[in-house]
């Protein structure tokens, strides 16, 4: 009988089947070499650069080349849904790095098929361009109107029947809108705070102000751009303008201890911009710190 056996401690075995085991949250990192969605060269080599900074990836997305931009995004964010979502149901945190932001559409679906989200845009863009209205037609200016169902249909049809409500988002640091997204972003009534009202309002009060609103877990979608170009040059479209690393970091801890974080990606690194490394070095940073902070969260299988 399994009561009347005994382990090493002095506890039954019947009592260690009985038990809840309490682990540390794993993180899995997800790579993606994506450039294709900003048609910019060069960060198609971010997740090389990384590793030879000592970033490790437990996953790495492969990018079909061979396909036409529309259908290579989309296979893209497929697989990155696919490994988040094994992530999600091995009780891991999914922390997606790498490329431009179009990837954040499948992080953020992935995330979205598992609980009811939040999500935290941090970005000098607001990313909220449809297909049709925008000046550029990059994919990595559309994913937050692409998860809230605008956008070309092999993209939205990943979010399945999800749609990230306009209520759903906060943007912070925003520099740089469209006159489509800035009159988009009017009209729904999203919450947004540009990079001056930050200044001129502070950070940790602008946060303060989003605790209410984060009543959900929180998908955190870190595009480096929102940082200045003079201390984060390895980015694909700088802006002028924007936070010091040392916001970011602070940001993030509040983020880590005020809300429920579920999943995060860091998009939009360029090692061919980043001449002095400086911007991997804040990115291997981010990922320890991160890693750190899901070390204390706890979970039961």
């Amino acid at each position: 009988m399994l009561e009347n056996v005994e382990n090493s401690s002095g506890t039954s075995l019947l009592d260690c089947v009985m038990m809840k085991v309490v682990i540390n949250m794993k993180v899995r990192t997800i790579g993606v070499p994506l450039q294709e969605g900003c048609e910019i060269e060069g960060s198609r080599f971010a997740c090389k650069a990384l590793q030879m900074k000592g970033v490790f990836f437990d996953e790495m997305v492969d990018v079909n080349r061979d396909l036409d931009t529309r259908s290579l995004v989309a296979d893209v964010c497929s697989q990155i849904k696919e490994l988040s979502l094994d992530a999600h149901d091995h009780g891991e945190f999914p922390l997606v790095i790498g490329g431009d932001h179009a990837l954040a559409i499948g992080s953020i679906a992935s995330t979205m098929q598992v609980q009811m989200l939040k999500v935290l845009w941090v970005d000098a863009h607001t990313d909220i361009n449809t297909p049709e209205a925008s000046i550029t037609k990059r994919i990595h200016g559309m994913p937050v109107a692409t998860v809230m169902g605008e956008g070309y249909p092999e993209l939205v049809e990943l979010m399945e029947e999800e749609r990230l409500g306009v209520e759903d988002i906060a943007m912070l640091g925003i520099r740089s809108m469209d006159p489509f997204e800035e009159q988009m972003v009017k009209d729904a009534n999203i919450c947004m705070y540009t990079y001056d009202q930050i200044e001129e309002q502070g950070l940790v009060n602008v946060l303060e102000d989003l605790d209410e609103m984060m009543d959900l877990p929180v998908h955190v979608s870190l595009d480096l751009d929102a940082m200045s170009p003079s201390v984060c040059k390895g980015v694909n479209t700088p802006v002028e303008g924007g936070f010091d690393f040392e916001d970011i970091m602070f940001l993030l801890e509040y983020v880590f201890d005020e809300y429920d974080v579920v999943s995060m990606d860091v998009v939009e690194y360029n090692p061919l911009h980043d001449q002095d490394g400086k911007t991997a070095d804040m990115i291997v940073e981010i990922v320890d710190y991160v890693k750190e902070r899901l070390m204390e969260k706890k979970r039961e299988i």
